[in-house]
């Protein structure tokens, strides 16, 4: 009997160090690189800029933060609909993907913009077992 508890309790213990091992290992994080870009078009829609700067490489940081943040203090919404993220290339420690998406924004000066079918490109490196983002268009398009 008292083998049977310590054999379950040991078969518990693996699950859960293979789960994690799957989440933080393999892929580079959970979902991997196609995961990254989902987060960072979320953060956009919360126009949290500090986050969306977070998931780039620690070089592009700062510049991505002050940039993202100038441009939020002028925009009171922020929509990202119909997301379809392609990854085109990957490989053990670099990823590229395109994501096509629609979004439009509201203005604080009551303003409305939108636009449908744009087109994004993404360079993606892992790092310490996370995907970041290395080089993307979307400041720019």
């Amino acid at each position: 009997m008292r083998w049977l508890k310590i054999g379950g309790i040991l078969g518990a213990l693996i699950v859960v160090i293979i789960v994690v091992a799957l989440l933080v290992g393999g892929t580079g994080g959970p979902g991997g690189p196609e995961q990254t870009i989902r987060s960072f078009y979320r953060e956009a829609e919360r126009l949290n800029a500090i986050r969306q700067a977070d998931l780039m490489v620690q070089e592009h940081r700062a510049i991505v933060a002050g940039t993202l943040e100038l441009t939020y203090a002028m925009i009171d919404s922020l929509s990202v609909s119909d997301l379809k993220i392609t990854i085109t290339s990957r490989t053990e420690y670099s990823a590229e993907a395109t994501a096509e998406y629609d979004w439009s924004y509201r203005g604080k000066d009551g303003s409305t913009y939108s636009r449908s079918g744009e087109v994004d490109h993404f360079k993606l490196v892992r790092v310490s077992g996370k995907w970041l983002i290395q080089e993307t268009d979307f400041f720019y398009g």
